[in-house]
């Protein structure tokens, strides 16, 4: 079991939003904490909200779906691939905005999660085991079907600064948009000033680790110290993988407060969006 205090971010923070779990460990902390984060949670899935029109997806409104149940109006399709959707954070956040989600998690306790809660909300919303990042296999099989394709939106929330290969993660799903499809990234603004943390945390844990997640090699080890990115830095990530028309760059969170592990961690958060060409 690893300790408490390499609990990879994006998984811990997201698992809070479902304090159940058929892992234990995750179930005990995640039920410990949820009340802690919730007020964190709303306040990302709020400024998510606020943004739609930056954002740059022609979503649906939240009641077109009672209008085309009514037979007023064809219901338009809006996709989301959540990866790393972890308990489903972002998946809660465009729930009303969109048609269909497919979220994506390489833990399976995690896609639990995440089921248990979309499976209450409609049928057009699930997760599935699986990883699209491993340099090995540039299209796992499971994940050929035309519905793993298409995407209006990907999106990945508070777990990309674990990803060594950033660019080959971006491009990756990039290519699972259509064209003139948006990827987004939540995640960290760098400590510019340190250069690293600032919390003492070392991020290389073994379950993402094992998954092509986590740190790997001398200057991965490096990088993956820091625990988010400069508005530069994704940019060029953005660029370089072809998602990089109509750049956007925004700090939605500032000093926000985790509590994560037993004590707190505070940090600020970006949204950035580019567009597929």
């Amino acid at each position: 079991m690893p300790s408490k205090s390499l609990l990879h971010y994006s998984l811990y923070l997201q698992a809070l939003l479902i304090p159940c779990s058929l892992n234990v460990y995750h179930s005990t902390i995640a039920s410990a904490h949820s009340n802690k984060n919730e007020k964190t949670t709303e306040l990302l899935i709020a400024e998510i909200r606020a943004r739609l029109d930056w954002i740059g997806v022609d979503f649906r409104d939240d009641k077109a779906k009672d209008r085309a149940e009514g037979g007023e109006v064809e219901e338009k399709r809006v996709r989301l691939l959540d990866y790393g959707c972890g308990g489903g954070m972002i998946s809660r956040a465009l729930a009303a905005y969109i048609t269909q989600a497919v979220g994506m998690d390489v833990s399976p306790h995690m896609v639990h999660e995440y089921n248990t809660w979309s499976g209450s909300i409609t049928p057009q919303m699930s997760a599935f085991v699986g990883n699209l990042l491993n340099p090995a296999d540039p299209s796992p099989t499971a994940f050929k079907g035309e519905e793993f394709w298409g995407f209006d939106l990907a999106v990945v929330g508070l777990g990309f600064h674990q990803i060594n290969e950033t660019v080959l993660a971006a491009t990756r799903l990039a290519e699972r948009l259509r064209t003139g499809g948006v990827l987004l990234i939540l995640d960290f603004v760098v400590d510019q000033t340190t250069g690293g943390d600032g919390d003492g945390h070392q991020h290389d844990h073994g379950f993402w680790k094992k998954y092509g997640h986590g740190s790997g090699g001398d200057a991965a080890t490096k990088r993956r110290k820091q625990r988010g990115f400069g508005e530069l830095e994704i940019k060029e990530i953005f660029e370089n993988a072809g998602v990089g028309k109509d750049f956007g760059f925004e700090v939605i969170a500032k000093g926000t407060v985790f509590e994560i592990a037993g004590h707190s961690m505070t940090a600020d958060v970006f949204i950035a969006r580019g567009t597929r060409v």
